[in-house]
């Protein structure tokens, strides 16, 4: 179910599908620092319009995946190290964002609307397309899919159901997260059309390197608690960051594992980037939305789990901004 205001906002399924059916060439990007979510949906949309269309599609990502999603299949067909400022987009029908909120530190073209077509699922999603669909009911980006496919009476074979299947079981935590219940739904369905839930659960968490231990325990190991606010957080510095050999989506993994602790309703990181401080807030109740605290630093996301970027600074800076929120 879609809530008015979006409703309002949204272009149709049938709208957006016959867009896809007039399309010679697309680009579709991964967001930054790339997740199971964003990896699934735009590799299920290009099989999608290979397939069904003849499309010739072409997907970027400016950031590399972590090291255990680079393991599935499919990334081969992902271009690294593009972004959507790399590309020369006159002979582009259309750029298909899918799991972006926002455009905020993505491109720097201004001209790029009327190429957009946003399909996202985020809360905070800011309508930034030419053709727009945003459920922020729906657990996943690809879950969205399902919803479109559905509608357009696409048949699930085994390629594209284990490809949405991916998106389902990272972004929902493994069925974890509040969005579990959906997205369990979404992943009994893809599994009966030929889905391998285990052939996921293997390549995700199979094996975790001795680095990535190594990050998480440190992230554990300087964790600062306020008791009053139940407010926890850690800093990142780069030096850690070049230790560890992490890329963006590598930094991203951390948050989740400081979740869940007792006695601490919200949590943070803050790692120092290249281009800034990269924040990522998570909400152990449902009855505190992070998003808010988000868009305070001109980000977004959902209510239990959002993320910001803040200018070049110090971590010490940015570690005052996010305390002056939640009190000392």
């Amino acid at each position: 179910m879609v809530c008015g205001e979006e409703k309002m906002k949204n272009n149709t399924f049938k709208e957006i599908w016959d867009k896809f059916k007039g399309l010679e060439n697309v680009v579709i990007p991964l967001h930054l620092a790339p997740d199971g979510d964003s990896l699934g949906s735009c590799t299920a949309l290009k099989y999608l319009l290979e397939k069904k269309f003849k499309t010739n599609v072409k997907i970027i990502s400016k950031d590399k995946l972590d090291e255990s999603l680079m393991k599935i299949s499919f990334t081969k067909e992902i271009e690294f190290g593009k972004g959507i400022d790399d590309i020369n987009l006159e002979k582009t029908d259309a750029v298909i964002m899918l799991d972006f909120g926002s455009l905020e530190g993505f491109t720097k073209k201004d001209n790029l609307k009327n190429q957009i077509i946003n399909l996202d699922h985020h809360e905070t999603n800011q309508y930034f397309g030419n053709l727009n669909y945003v459920d922020s009911n729906r657990a996943t980006a690809c879950s969205v899919l399902i919803d479109l496919f559905k509608d357009r009476n696409v048949r699930f074979d085994k390629e594209l159901s284990q490809r949405l299947l991916l998106g389902i079981c990272t972004d929902s935590g493994f069925f974890t997260n509040t969005n579990a219940e959906d997205a369990l739904n979404d992943a009994s369905y893809l599994i009966k059309n030929g889905a391998n839930y285990l052939g996921i659960v293997d390549n995700v968490l199979g094996k975790t390197p001795l680095r990535m231990k190594k990050y998480y325990a440190y992230l554990i190991d300087n964790l600062k608690i306020n008791n009053e606010q139940k407010f926890a957080y850690t800093l990142i510095p780069k030096t850690k960051i070049t230790e560890f050999g992490l890329n963006l989506a590598e930094i991203r993994l951390g948050i989740n594992q400081i979740k869940n602790i007792e006695g601490i309703d919200i949590v943070c990181t803050l790692s120092e980037i290249e281009y800034g401080i990269k924040g990522s807030f998570r909400s152990n109740t449902k009855d505190i939305d992070v998003s808010k605290y988000a868009k305070k630093f001109g980000g977004g996301g959902h209510k239990v789990a959002a993320a910001f970027y803040l200018p070049k600074m110090s971590l010490e800076e940015a570690e005052k901004k996010v305390k002056e929120i939640f009190g000392k």
